[in-house]
């Protein structure tokens, strides 16, 4: 089926559509591809992009199917290590290698593996290393040890531009290459009085007390992070900042004077993040007047009017700064995002915001109102979540605005609003509200989050809608809704009262998800689902035999209303995901070859079909657990088991009934 698209499509449009495919969907897709079909090898590089290996199964697996790997990750094993010695066609279709070499581990092994390239290595722990030995190409290096290394590194690979050195005592034994573009220094007990010549980004994390004086940092210096280090020493620095110097980072530093010091007229970006401040009247008045992103994060005295921000900035971050009121404030002329969340504000009153602003977030704090709110007509995202905001009915949003969160207010209704046409995302999660019967949504509107609401029906239009969540709302019914485009339907509930008929439903075409469980449909055999539908979670009542369900469906999740016996379902063989609750087996042939995850609870005896490798059972609390266990047929390999609470991740072989007996045995003895 999936080779079907080639005939529609050229190879590169179909390459941009599997970017957007997460690793599960690209391994279904491929497992449709034929043995000759030209996309196995596009679907496996994306597949096989960034290779995460946790285990000798997944190396086996890529081999197998002669993958080509862009970057692969690993931790340096024996196991890995002979895989790779007799497996060198594949080591030939490894692009790059993120390798982490252990302590008991010696780099002169892997370096005889022929890799193509290993531009990141890290030595943690390591005691026997040289540096001469590292791929010509290594870009990064990470030196990790947390005890006296007396070995001596020197004489690096010219390709190497970035370093990371951690809880390293004798730094004199590390020479620093002089390509060095960024260097990274964490929980260290000094600093080297000389940097590279050309270094670029240069962080320093927790260090103790040094020689800052004596420390000379290059004008070729773009980036500095300083967090957790002596105020002394934080000090020492800034009256010496380089001149190119454009991104400037304080996190958790002691209470240190950045009043007192200017900051470099090249500087763009400037982040003060739970820092110990003081005097933020005359920091802000020094800022140089190219600053493009200024972030102050931490609670201060000063009343925001008296603080004169250059008109440069594009982005200004006062969150969790404990600000009451916006009162008298004067934004930058050419603003363009203003985050103002987690504070104090209740009231947006007689405020002028830029004519530039876009982004605006305004959650977490106390505001009631906001029409009285004159918003820009720039906008395009407004954050009001988590605020006690109890009507919107009056407000006057601007025409520009396409996403609006209101999660977690106490708006009643919204039967008055007028929503802009450009509108896309609405969020109302978490609100109060119980009818949307006269609401007038945009065509333009494409996400409607309505979940944890007092709703009962939705008897109105959505004509653009694609995705519609609305679980745990307490709708009864859904007659009369009209959502043409409609992919996604979230109605699941744990709550009643629920919807007992769906049978007038007009489910569009489009539709690919529905989520109804919880509510117990009674005509579930009298419903039209679509044939597009490709997961379902329902609960139903009634004889199993009588049930129908979409052809191609993938995900179904099925809750039977009283026991009910599984055999006479009539499951389509297009699944891949199955959950039944409430159900009795007895042993028979389920019939679904693509079937990879299997939830269960259940009575009777079942047979676990041979293509699952991720199963979920859950048995009777009671004390018969080897006759329960008895009745599971397991005739094949699985990777996943869950066992009510427990889960085992192993290898199961044909000898798996010996393992459940141990682990059966294990909880008798508990």
């Amino acid at each position: 089926m999936s080779d079907i698209l080639i005939d529609i499509f050229p190879l590169d449009v179909i390459d941009n559509v599997l970017l957007f495919l997460s690793k599960k969907a690209l391994k279904t897709f491929f497992q449709g591809l034929t043995e000759h079909s030209i996309l196995r090898e596009l679907v496996l590089s994306r597949i096989y992009e960034v290779f995460e290996v946790y285990k000798l199964d997944q190396l086996v697996e890529a081999a197998s199917l002669h993958a080509p790997v862009g970057m692969m990750g690993l931790q340096a094993r024996d196991d890995y290590l002979t895989f790779f010695i007799e497996n060198p066609t594949f080591v030939s279709n490894i692009s790059d290698v993120y390798l982490l070499l252990g302590c008991f581990h010696d780099y002169k092994k892997w370096r005889e593996i022929p890799f193509r390239s290993i531009s990141c290595l890290v030595l943690k722990l390591c005691e026997c290393f040289n540096p001469s030995d590292v791929p010509h190409n290594l870009k990064l290096i990470v030196l990790y040890a947390y005890q006296s290394n007396q070995m001596e590194l020197k004489g690096w690979p010219p390709s190497l531009t970035c370093m990371t050195v951690e809880n390293h005592t004798n730094l004199k034994l590390i020479d620093l290459p002089r390509n060095l573009k960024e260097l990274s220094c964490l929980g260290l007990g000094g600093l080297w009085d000389l940097l590279p010549p050309k270094l670029e980004t240069f962080r320093l994390l927790n260090i103790k007390p040094f020689a800052s004086n004596q420390l000379l940092l290059p004008e070729s210096l773009q980036e500095l992070l300083i967090s957790r280090c002596p105020a002394s020493d934080t000090e020492e620095l800034m009256s010496r900042l380089p001149n190119r110097l454009k991104r400037l980072n304080f996190h958790l530093c002691k209470p240190v004077s950045l009043h007192l010091y200017s900051f470099p007229e090249s500087l763009e970006v400037l982040l003060i993040r739970c820092c110990c401040v003081t005097e933020i009247e005359m920091i802000v008045a020094t800022l140089p007047v190219k600053l493009k992103n200024f972030q102050l994060k931490y609670r201060f005295s000063s009343k925001l009017a008296s603080l004169q921000f250059p008109d440069s900035l594009k982005v200004l971050n006062l969150s969790e700064c404990g600000i009451e009121s916006l009162e008298g404030i004067i934004f930058p002329k050419c603003l363009v995002e203003l985050e103002l969340g987690c504070n104090k504000i209740n009231l947006l009153q007689n405020l002028k915001f830029p004519e530039s602003l876009m982004v605006l977030n305004l959650r977490w704090n106390k505001i009631m109102k906001v029409d009285s709110c004159e918003f820009p007509e720039s906008l395009t995202v407004l954050n009001l979540d988590y605020n006690v905001i109890t009507t919107i009915d009056s407000c006057e949003f601007p025409e520009s605005l396409t996403v609006l969160n209101l999660e977690h207010n106490r708006i009643t209704t919204i039967d008055s609003c007028k929503f802009p046409e450009s509108l896309t995302v609405l969020n109302l999660d978490e609100n109060k509200i119980t009818m949307l019967d006269c609401c007038e949504f945009p065509e333009s509107l494409r996400v409607l989050n309505l979940e944890e609401n007092k709703v009962r029906s939705l008897k109105c239009d959505f004509p653009g809608l694609r995705k519609l969540h609305a679980s745990n709302s307490c709708l009864t019914r859904l007659d009369g809704v009209k959502f043409p485009k409609l992919e996604v339907l979230d109605i699941s509930t744990e709550s009643t009262p629920s919807i007992r008929s769906m049978r007038n439903v007009k489910f569009p075409s489009t539709l690919r998800i529905l989520r109804a469980s919880g509510h117990c449909v009674s005509d579930f055999r009298q419903t039209s689902l679509p044939a597009s539908l490709r997961e379902l979670a329902i609960k139903v009542r009634g004889n199993p035999l009588r049930l129908s369900f979409p052809p191609k469906l993938r995900v179904l999740e099925l809750t039977f209303l009283k026991k009910s016996k599984v055999a006479l379902l009539n499951l389509p063989e297009t699944l891949e995901d199955l959950t039944i609750l409430n159900g009795t087996y007895t042993e028979f042939d389920w019939k679904l070859p693509y079937l990879r995850k299997l939830d269960l609870d259940f009575r009777g005896r079942v047979k676990i079909p041979p293509s699952v490798n991720n199963l979920t059972i859950v048995l009777p609390q009671d004390k018969q657990w080897r006759e329960h266990w008895r009745n599971i047929v397991l005739t094949h390999e699985l990777k996943y088991l869950w066992i009510n609470e427990y889960i085992f991740q192993k290898d199961l072989d044909g000898d798996m009934f010996k393992f459940i007996e141990s682990m059966v045995s294990m909880n008798d003895d508990h």
